[in-house]
């Protein structure tokens, strides 16, 4: 994910670079840099589907550590020089990592962490994303092209040889009835946790998995069940939102539209790293406050209260 929010905000200082002749290996301009930004979206709309259909067969670990050859050869594309085309293709490549990212981190760090944190480790996913934005805002007008992807290059390689250490999900585990493998896993997740604990948990698991193979849902139920075309439209609406506020086109273009007055003390380049300064704290300020309201407000009424905030929330 922190690799990912490398990736989004990576035009903001990019293409002040390739945009000046000698700025960088390549010269691009016009319409040229339109695709070179929406390339890392048209990947981003491919993969997820596929993805989640390979996480079940081959196993979440396996999809995650692919992610890292796959960004690796993303940050070597950037420094093929003489034509954008590579460019495209790199951001393309992004954005099937993106859409990977998106679609498979929340799903292991679900399926990894425990009940009492899950909410918790569950923002941590965020909070690397913008990270890494922030990266990119900060070191972007500070070094040159080349260094600039150079440093990018590295975070995928420290991602792929630290996780090859993390075991696989157990519910992974359990979908291919590797029921040792997830034991063992279980085991390297809850160290110190008592013997027992993890063969209840193990158990549990077992149950829940046997569950979800018996009733196997398709993309038919998302509009067929009321409870989730309900859900389906809130999430679809949000996203929607998201997007049509202009979140993709800030980070990209940040840098080539912000102007240099207004402020005697900041240029555009510094008003952009305060941006990805709030993105990175606002992830973190926002988690006590929900666990506040999911927790003290709703205990008032297990349903009507905890009901009215979330909207509330969801408004702020």
């Amino acid at each position: 994910m922190f690799v990912t929010g490398c990736w989004l905000a990576w035009p903001s200082p990019a293409l002040r670079k390739l945009e000046v002749k000698g700025g960088a290996n390549v010269f691009i301009e016009g319409d040229e840099i339109s695709w070179v930004v929406a390339s890392l979206d048209v990947g981003n709309m491919i993969s997820p589907i596929p993805a989640s259909y390979l996480v079940d067969r081959i196993g979440r670990k396996p999809v995650l550590l692919a992610t890292g050859p796959l960004y690796l050869v993303c940050w070597m594309l950037t420094f093929v020089p003489g034509t954008p085309y590579f460019l495209f293709l790199s951001r393309f490549l992004a954005g099937i990592g993106k859409g990977i990212a998106f679609s498979i981190c929340p799903m292991y760090l679900g399926e990894i962490a425990s009940v009492e944190v899950r909410g918790a480790i569950s923002t941590i996913s965020t909070g690397a994303l913008w990270g890494g934005s922030l990266l990119m805002f900060i070191v972007g007008p500070l070094v040159s092209y080349k260094w600039l992807n150079t440093i990018g290059a590295i975070f995928p390689v420290i991602f792929f040889l630290t996780f090859l250490w993390i075991p696989e999900s157990p519910y992974g585990c359990l979908m291919r009835n590797k029921v040792e493998e997830a034991r063992k896993s279980l085991q390297w997740l809850r160290k110190g946790a008592d013997t027992l604990a993890i063969e209840k948990e193990l158990e549990q698991m077992k149950e829940n998995v046997e569950e979800e193979m018996k009733t196997k849902g398709t993309f038919v139920d998302l509009v067929a069940i009321p409870s989730n075309r309900k859900a389906t439209t809130i999430v679809m609406v949000s996203s929607a939102f998201q997007r049509l506020c202009g979140i993709s086109a800030v980070l990209a273009f940040s840098s080539t539209t912000l102007p240099n007055v207004g402020f005697s003390f900041l240029h555009a380049s510094q008003v952009i790293v305060v941006f990805g300064i709030v993105l990175t704290i606002g992830n973190f300020l926002a988690t006590p406050w929900w666990i506040i309201l999911e927790g003290n407000l709703c205990y008032l009424h297990p349903y009507r209260t905890c009901h009215i905030y979330r909207h509330l929330w969801f408004l702020l």
